[in-house]
């Protein structure tokens, strides 16, 4: 009698698909948001490099090391003012050419602030030299 109940148990699969689902699936939901968090990391510090670059390309056509025109022309390429976005714009010399490096960095934040902030920070950073005026 047992031994027919136990086989008629064991023979029944009705239902395994959510069980194996419900092991699997956590699984593999975790590793597609990965894969859109990272694209989405990607993204972000391509974005904020290309809008760096673009504001160092404008400091060497307008010979300006002005960090207010600077900061100004970077949140511009990089649309609405984020209070977690830093910009720093120094100027150094080297060999009678005076440089202007702009750095700009933000955290990311995982899942939307889901998983917290990542420690360090996703940012672009150029240096470009101010010709003389001719």
């Amino acid at each position: 009698m047992m031994r027919k109940m136990l086989g008629c148990c064991l023979a029944n699969q009705r239902g395994a698909a959510v069980i194996e689902f419900a092991i699997a699936g956590p699984f593999l939901i975790a590793a597609l948001v990965g894969l859109l968090e990272a694209g989405r990391l990607l993204w972000i510090s391509h974005t904020m490099q290309q809008a760096v670059d673009e504001a160092g390309r404008y400091a060497m056509i307008n010979r300006t090391g002005d960090t207010a025109t600077l900061t100004t022309y970077l949140q511009g390429k990089l649309g609405s003012p984020d209070a977690s976005l830093v910009i720093e714009v120094t100027q150094s010399s080297a060999g009678g050419i005076t440089y202007v490096n702009i750095a700009a960095r933000k955290p990311f934040e995982l899942a939307g602030g889901l998983f917290g902030t990542l420690e360090s920070a996703v940012g672009g950073r150029t240096s470009v030299p101010l010709l003389p005026s001719s």
